[in-house]
C-alpha cells in the first residue's frame, strides 16, 4: 500500500515531528511511503517539496493578513486561528496520483484550504485525518479561545469556516485520528466531530536513539556538575505563555522557600528559543543550553537530566514527554489533555493539579529527592516501549489504511 503523508513542515513543530517520525515508522515497518510538504527541512529523498516556495509564502502571509484585518488589526490571535482560505491544490501533485491514502496531518498556516481538501475527498481517494490539536472540532480555534466583543469580524470568519467545515465532513471516506485519548473524547462530544469515525493511535518515537545512556559520560561532554540535581525545561518558545514558563518561575520560588537545602543542590536546565529572555527569571541556578539541533543531541540533554518539567497549560500529547521518558527520565507536569495518559502519577512521574504551582514544585521535589528515582526511570523507558514504539504504532495505522481503503471501496460500489 502507498501511503502519502501531507505536513506544512517536514520538521519544524511537534506536528511535523510526529508526521516525520510516522513516515520513518511505516517505512521501517514495510510500507512504501512518500511525505509531501510546504517547508522543507532535510535531503531525504522521499520528502517532496510544493514548487514554488514564494507561493508558499504568500498565501501564509495571505491568511494571516485577513484574520489581522478581521480581529481590527490586532495580533492577539493571529497564530491562535486558522481560517483556511488558501492553499494549494494537490490533486494535480504526482504525488497525490501515485497514493492509495492521502495521510494529513496539520496542514494549516496556508498549506491546504478546506476547498483543497474537499477536492482531495471528491477524487476517491480515501483520507485520513490525524489531528494534533483541536482546529478539527472547533471552527477556527486550535485551541479553546476567550472571545470579546471587538472580534465580530473574526466571528463571522468562523461561522464561515464552520459551515465548510460540516460539508467537508459529509464527504464519504475521511477518516479522523486524535493522537490522545483526550482529544479523541472532545471530538467525540463536539458538534462537528461527533458523527465521525475517530481512532485514537499515539505519535511513533525511534527508541534506539532516544534511550537511557550514561549519566556521568554525559554530564562530563557537556561539562554540567555530576553533584546536581538537573531539572530539564524546554519548548521551541519559552515566551509563549501556552509552555506555562511563569508557572514554572512560580513553581522554582516555592522549592527555594520550602526546601532550601535540596534546592542548593539542584540546577535548571532550558533549552529552546528565547533561553535569554527567561533565564534571569529563575530563583534556581539556570544554564541556558539555547535551540538544540539534532535528535542525538536532544536525546543526550534528555538522559542526563534527572527529571523533565513539562507545566504547559495546553498540550495533547507532547513529542518533548515522549522523548524525555524514552529517555528514561521521570517527567513532571500539570494534569491537561493528553499528558495524564503519558505521565503515570507517581510511577514514570507526577501529575500535578492544573496551575497548582505548589503542586508542580512538589512533584519536582518528590522526583528529585524520593526513593523511587531508579524505579521510576525504569517504568518511563517501559511506558514507551509499549505504547509509542515504532512498530506499535506503524502496526495501528496499517489497520486503519486497510480499514479506510476497504470500506471506500464498498462506497464506491
Amino acid at each position: 500500500m502507498k501511503v502519502l503523508i501531507v505536513s506544512t513542515s517536514e520538521r519544524v513543530g511537534g506536528a511535523a515531528i510526529a508526521a516525520s517520525r510516522l513516515a520513518q515508522a511505516l517505512q521501517r515497518n514495510g510500507m512504501e511511503v512518500r511525505m509531501l510538504v510546504r517547508d522543507k527541512q532535510t535531503t531525504q529523498p522521499n520528502v517532496y517539496a510544493l514548487p514554488n516556495a514564494r507561493l508558499g509564502v504568500f498565501r501564509f502571509w495571505w491568511e494571516r493578513l485577513c484574520i489581522f484585518l478581521a480581529n481590527g488589526f490586532s495580533f492577539r490571535t493571529l497564530f491562535k486561528v486558522s481560517i483556511a482560505n488558501t492553499g494549494a491544490d494537490l490533486t494535480t501533485h504526482e504525488c497525490f496520483r501515485w497514493a492509495d491514502v492521502v495521510h494529513l496531518h496539520w496542514v494549516n498556516y496556508g498549506m491546504l484550504s478546506l476547498a483543497d481538501i474537499q477536492k482531495m475527498a471528491e477524487q476517491g481517494k480515501p483520507l485520513v485525518w490525524t489531528m494534533h490539536d483541536m482546529w478539527n472540532m472547533k471552527a477556527i480555534e486550535h485551541y479553546p479561545l476567550r472571545w470579546t466583543g471587538r472580534m465580530f469580524l473574526l466571528r463571522a470568519w468562523s461561522k464561515w469556516t464552520y459551515r465548510r467545515k460540516e460539508r467537508l465532513y459529509r464527504t464519504k471516506g475521511i477518516i479522523f485520528v486524535a493522537c490522545s485519548k483526550w482529544l479523541n473524547v472532545a471530538c467525540a462530544n463536539s458538534r462537528l466531530l461527533q458523527n465521525e469515525k475517530i481512532v485514537n493511535i499515539p505519535n511513533a518515537i525511534d527508541t534506539s536513539v532516544f534511550r537511557p545512556q550514561d549519566k556521568k559520560e554525559l554530564r562530563e561532554k557537556y561539562n554540567l556538575p555530576q553533584d546536581k540535581k538537573l531539572v530539564l525545561f524546554g519548548a521551541m518558545k519559552l515566551t509563549d505563555e501556552r509552555k506555562g514558563t511563569a508557572e514554572l518561575i512560580k513553581a522554582c520560588r516555592w522549592l527555594k522557600d520550602n526546601y532550601p537545602l535540596d534546592a542548593e543542590q539542584t540546577e535548571l536546565l532550558i533549552m529552546g528559543q528565547n533561553t535569554d529572555e527567561v533565564k534571569d527569571l529563575f530563583t534556581l541556578p539556570v544554564r541556558s543550553l539555547g535551540f538544540l539541533d539534532g535528535e542525538q543531541k536532544i536525546s543526550e540533554v534528555y538522559a542526563l537530566a534527572d527529571v523533565f518539567i513539562t507545566p504547559s497549560l495546553e498540550e495533547n500529547l507532547p513529542n518533548t514527554i515522549m522523548e524525555a521518558l524514552a529517555c528514561g527520565t521521570p517527567c513532571v507536569g500539570f494534569a491537561v489533555g493528553g499528558i495524564p495518559e503519558m505521565i503515570e502519577h507517581q510511577r514514570n512521574g507526577y501529575v500535578a493539579a492544573y496551575k497548582d504551582v505548589a503542586d508542580l514544585a512538589t512533584g519536582i521535589h518528590q522526583t528529585l529527592f524520593g526513593e523511587n528515582a531508579q524505579e521510576w526511570s525504569r517504568n518511563a523507558r517501559q511506558k514507551v516501549l509499549a505504547e509509542y514504539s515504532e512498530a506499535v504504532v506503524a502496526e495501528q495505522y496499517k489497520r486503519i489504511y486497510q480499514d479506510v481503503v476497504t470500506n471506500h471501496k464498498t462506497i464506491k460500489r
